[in-house]
């Protein structure tokens, strides 16, 4: 049985584009807990914001690794990691800032209509 160890320029393209989605992905995931971070400040809960980091890194970085071991073959290859980060870093910096822009309003909305002395 050969295992090739080379990836064709098409499959290193196709590879790099769901690089991308899969930072995007990993850019929602984050903004799950940006969303949760407004409607529950973490002055609030001291260690919430650790617990929440630790399973955003954890789910994370299950996710490249999954990536990596079923789609390139179990390689860490430059331009996934690169392309990873360029699909989270796009997200946050458009979609993901609307979003959480959107959220931050309809907190600050709801909490103006609960009464004082429920905040």
């Amino acid at each position: 049985m050969s295992l090739e160890t080379f990836f064709s320029v098409s499959e290193q393209c196709s590879l790099f584009l769901l690089s991308v989605i899969l930072g995007m992905g990993i850019g929602v995931f984050y903004d799950v807990f940006r969303t949760l971070r407004i409607v529950f400040p973490p002055a609030a809960k001291k260690n919430a914001v650790f617990v929440e980091d630790i399973v955003f890194m954890v789910v994370s970085g299950a996710a490249v690794f999954l990536y990596a071991a079923v789609l390139c073959r179990g390689q860490v290859r430059f331009f996934c990691v690169v392309g990873t980060l360029l699909g989270f870093a796009l997200y946050i910096a458009t979609v993901g800032s609307i979003i959480v822009g959107i959220f931050r309003s309809a907190a600050g909305f709801f909490a103006r209509l609960l009464p004082k002395n429920r905040r």
